[in-house]
């Protein structure tokens, strides 16, 4: 698999990207009902009762001395025809809060792709210090195969013998390290893929030589900070607590609401005379009767309640400056943290190339210092402190050029 794919194969199973999927569907649907409270409301109402003793039947206005049935069937309805503007601005909040939930998204997205792309550059980084072991190791067997060689002829002792072989012991005991952490970093690059484990078992990830990863190292000139995931953040939360104030301040304008009614009802106390009897009058007459309409227009105009709209807009205010405070900051951060990892980046590109040049120098010192060794003219001692020397250099240069690596793919994902 190679960068793009993992980056593909992490977004898509991560847990917490999809919270932020679930986020966003909340966000819609809380548009949507913000949409609705601009119409007015309608309830259907029923009821089925019984009255006792010297209760007020609500239609004959009558005492009740008896049990007396009695149902009511209703439609109201309410409309707040103007709320000072209150619906719009928690329409256009609603709106903000899906443009937010959006922002996040993109951000945590891009926050995880720099985790798995540091995981990644590790593995790297892993790899290519594997790779100086082995290389290392197989230059000690053919060092020991001609000393075990020369021992055998009269021309080296046991001793030397047995240090080549102790040398050939610790760079294969550096392979098994390097092996072992290799495996673990390929275990948190599957874990952070989140692929089942039947999958994850035949996962393998695309390893790049030394040249490769030079050859993908670049520049970087233009980058615009307005562009960002955090600066758009810092935006949206500034537009909000805006809304908020004029929210709060829409609380000081009147109000004006509809409140309409139809219903109708049947009472057993509402009788006629049939014959020498009375007799509750027919529901259907009842309800033809009975029948009431009534629609209310109401206008509440706040004269005072306490200074609490005045101190939610104080506060609201306090919020609105906290938030352009906020951008200034998060400007400031962001240069920094972008400027120096561009520092890191220039400088460790520098360091790199010098390393390159001392690992050659080294190399070549090594290569002499093998011939030599071989040849009885140097001592074990020099030997081994010219393969130190030419084993740290090269650890070192490959070192650099794998956190040149790390810095760009962080740098990418930023800020490109």
């Amino acid at each position: 698999m190679s960068l793009a794919q993992c980056y593909e194969k992490a977004l898509a199973n991560s847990p917490n990207l999809q919270i932020s999927v679930l986020d966003m569907l909340v966000a819609d649907v809380a548009i949507n009902q913000a949409k609705m409270d601009f119409l007015p409301t309608l309830n259907a109402g029923a009821t089925h009762g019984y009255n006792w003793g010297q209760s007020i039947d609500p239609f004959t206005n009558t005492f009740a001395t008896g049990r007396v049935r009695t149902n009511n069937f209703s439609i109201r309805s309410t409309w707040e025809i103007f709320t000072g503007l209150m619906n719009r601005y928690n329409l256009n909040l609603t709106q903000l809060n899906r443009q937010s939930a959006e922002e996040f998204f993109q951000l945590e997205q891009r926050n995880f792709k720099n985790e798995v792309a540091a995981v990644y550059a590790k593995l790297q980084t892993d790899y290519l210090v594997k790779t100086l072991y082995d290389e290392q190791y197989q230059l000690i067997q053919t060092l020991f195969s001609n000393v075990e060689a020369q021992e055998k002829v009269g021309r080296r002792s046991p001793f030397d013998t047995m240090r080549i072989l102790a040398l050939m012991q610790q760079d294969s005991a550096a392979i098994l390290v390097a092996e072992n952490t290799i495996r673990y970093t390929e275990f948190v690059l599957k874990q952070l893929l989140n692929e089942p484990d039947s999958l994850a078992t035949s996962l393998k990830f695309e390893i790049l030589n030394e040249a490769q990863l030079q050859k993908e190292l670049r520049k970087f000139t233009n980058w615009e900070i307005d562009t960002l995931q955090e600066m758009q953040v810092a935006k949206l939360n500034r537009a909000t607590a805006e809304l908020e104030y004029k929210m709060a301040k829409a609380q000081l304008y009147p109000m004006l609401t509809l409140n309409s009614a139809v219903g109708s009802g049947y009472s057993g106390r509402n009788e006629e005379l049939v014959g020498t009897n009375l007799v509750p009058k027919p529901m259907d007459v009842q309800l033809r009767e009975n029948l009431f309409q009534s629609a209310v227009l109401t206008l509440s105009i706040p004269i005072f309640n306490g200074y609490r709209v005045k101190n939610a807009m104080k506060l609201a205010e306090i919020k609105l400056q906290q938030a352009d405070l906020n951008i200034l900051q998060t400007r400031i951060d962001l240069i920094n943290y972008i400027e120096r990892l561009l520092v890191d980046y220039e400088n460790e590109l520098v360091n790199m190339k010098a390393r390159q040049l001392v690992f050659n120098t080294n190399k070549e010192l090594f290569m002499a210092s093998e011939k030599m060794f071989s040849n009885g003219i140097l001592n074990y001692a020099e030997f081994v402190e010219a393969k130190y020397a030419v084993t740290q250099t090269r650890l070192d240069y490959l070192l650099s050029l794998s956190n040149c690596y790390g810095i760009l793919l962080l740098l990418e994902n930023i800020i490109t």
